[in-house]
């Protein structure tokens, strides 16, 4: 089942978005109208999109895809609304629509980008006008590398395929004084490490002030980054591994990283479904476990920065039930979780 997307301090949306459905996607606020991907039922899992009108969530663009969909992102430039998603069982390639009145418009060609794994992971944005995805790259490397590509009348590159020297995954993509920035999960051999690529467009180049953090083998899975530009600084929220998979983030000017707050300032977590930033003020959502919780134990909750420490907002464990996936959106003041 998949629940309403909810607003601090943790108001819902509206009721139970619908019962029948195979997990969320993605969300999104655009001038107070909300806006959920999700996928449907088996066999096909295909992608939908609804939006919510009065109290009810309606399905907008009517068919997006009829193939599987495994993960996807909205995005909202020049007033139109963009949906990138992996689509295929095997060897699932990216495609991004746009909703065009009343359906859905594919931007260039379908299954444009090379092939994949099927648990492809994607990031999505734009430099200006111009559409970006970076994904993971099954043609890059003899394992899955990170490549960008763009849209420019035709899907093309962004500098060389595969801009990670070794595998890697669960890209994050951020525009920051004009140049891309790219961070990934690296993996070569028994060692994982967070990296940070940066573009001008033509080739690319290591972040040299980034942090480099060691993962263990069994525990990579938690390991992700998330990257977003906001009032002059690109922010980076991570699962720490030298503080015990605690959450820290960092900003950085262009010149140098520095810490928001204390580092590893959360409890514990198993997982980090993603962060916002609001006029300069960082929010993190993760999954959890909370002692108090009867029978259960995890849960989503979301941490904020209050220029000083690093709080909870509302209550510790938001969802009050057994979670698959969440999401953490703003709508420019206020921050919006969507989970199921």
């Amino acid at each position: 089942a998949m629940s309403t997307p909810k607003t601090s301090c943790w108001a819902a949306a509206s009721s139970w978005i619908f019962s029948s459905t195979s997990g969320l996607g993605d969300m999104i606020c655009i001038s107070g109208e909300y806006y959920v991907g999700h996928y449907g039922n088996s066999p096909t899992f295909p992608p939908i999109v609804r939006k919510l009108v009065g109290s009810s969530w309606q399905q907008v663009g009517g068919t997006v895809s009829s193939s599987q969909a495994n993960l996807m992102e909205f995005k909202y430039n020049s007033n139109l609304l963009y949906l990138a998603f992996s689509e295929g069982v095997y060897n699932p390639r990216l495609t991004v629509k746009y909703l065009n009145g009343s359906s859905w418009s594919t931007l260039g060609s379908t299954r444009f980008s090379a092939s994949s794994y099927w648990s492809l992971f994607l990031s999505f944005g734009f430099l200006g006008t111009t559409p970006l995805v970076a994904f993971q790259d099954g043609d890059s490397l003899p394992w899955t590398g990170i490549s960008v590509m763009r849209f420019n009348g035709a899907w093309t590159d962004v500098g060389t395929p595969g801009i990670s020297p070794a595998a890697g995954e669960s890209p994050s993509m951020a525009i920051f004084q004009s140049k891309i920035y790219v961070s990934y999960v690296e993996f070569s051999g028994n060692t994982y490490t967070y990296q940070l690529k940066e573009s001008n467009g033509v080739s690319w180049t290591a972040n040299p002030y980034y942090i480099s953090n060691s993962a263990p083998v069994l525990n990579r899975g938690i390991y992700k980054i998330f990257l977003q530009e906001n009032t002059g600084y690109l922010y980076a929220a991570y699962v720490d591994g030298s503080a015990g998979d605690k959450l820290t983030v960092k900003k950085y000017d262009g010149t140098s990283w520095s810490v928001v707050g204390a580092a590893g300032f959360s409890p514990e977590i198993r997982q980090l479904y993603g962060m916002t930033v609001i006029n300069g003020t960082p929010y993190v959502a993760f999954l959890h476990y909370i002692e108090s919780l009867d029978g259960r134990g995890l849960d989503v909750s979301v941490m904020r920065f209050d220029g000083t420490n690093w709080n909870y907002v509302g209550q510790q464990g938001i969802a009050n039930f057994d979670l698959n996936f969440a999401v953490i959106r703003n709508d420019g003041t206020t921050p919006t979780l969507a989970y199921s």
